[in-house]
C-alpha cells in the first residue's frame, strides 16, 4: 500500500500505528505484513525489545520499560521519515501509561485492537504451542482487563477472518485515518 506521504509530509492525525490485542490474536503476524505493505515503514518488535531484560525484573516493571523503550525506538523512526508500526498487548494501566508516554515525546500512535473471541485466541496455531502461563494470561487479558472490548482505537475481530481479510481490514483504517487529515 503506497501512502500519500514521502519522508517530508508530517502525519496529522498519527506518527505510528499500534496493534494491540491478547496473546495469540494476529498482533505479530499482522504488524509484519503492514510493513511489508507501507514501503515508508518500520516493524518494531516489542517482544524483541521485552528481551533485553526478561529474567531481571518483574513482569509489571518490564511491561512499562518495553513500552517507553519501544516508543523511544519509535519516535526515532518518526524523525527519520517512517511509520513505526509497534504490537504489544495494551489495557489498564499500560494503556494509561502508553498514551501519556507516548504524548510526552512527540508520538501520537492510531490504536488498532485485534479483537477474536477467546476461545479462538486460546487455540493453537501452526507451529505454536500455547504454554500453560500464556492460556492463564489469556484468561486474564479477556476476563480481567477486557482487551477484546477497547474503549479507545478502533476494533477489529479478526475471529472468523483469514490473515489477508485481517491485513486488508486494518490497512484499511490506516488508509481513512490518512483521509481524516
Amino acid at each position: 500500500m503506497e501512502l500519500p506521504i514521502d519522508k517530508n509530509v508530517t502525519l496529522h492525525n498519527f506518527n505510528t500505528v499500534w496493534i494491540n490485542g491478547s496473546i495469540n490474536s494476529g498482533k505479530t503476524t499482522i504488524a509484519t505484513l503492514i510493513s511489508d505493505e507501507i514501503s515508508l515503514s518500520v516493524n518494531i518488535e516489542l517482544d524483541r525489545v521485552s528481551d533485553f531484560a526478561h529474567h531481571r525484573l518483574p513482569i509489571d516493571d518490564r511491561l512499562l520499560y518495553t513500552i517507553e523503550d519501544g516508543l523511544d525506538i519509535a519516535a526515532n523512526w518518526v524523525r527519520r521519515g517512517y511509520l513505526p508500526i509497534l504490537n504489544w498487548p495494551l489495557y489498564g494501566s499500560e494503556l494509561v501509561f502508553m498514551k501519556q508516554y507516548a504524548s510526552n515525546i512527540g508520538i501520537t500512535p492510531l490504536l488498532i485492537t485485534l479483537t477474536p473471541r477467546k476461545e479462538v485466541v486460546k487455540k493453537n496455531r501452526g507451529n505454536r504451542r500455547l504454554t500453560a502461563w500464556e492460556l492463564d494470561r489469556i484468561d486474564y487479558m479477556y476476563d480481567h482487563c477486557q482487551i477484546d472490548r477497547p474503549k479507545i482505537g478502533h476494533r477489529v475481530d479478526n475471529s472468523e477472518c483469514t490473515i489477508a481479510e485481517t491485513l486488508t481490514a486494518v490497512l484499511e483504517i490506516i488508509r481513512k485515518s490518512l483521509s481524516k487529515e
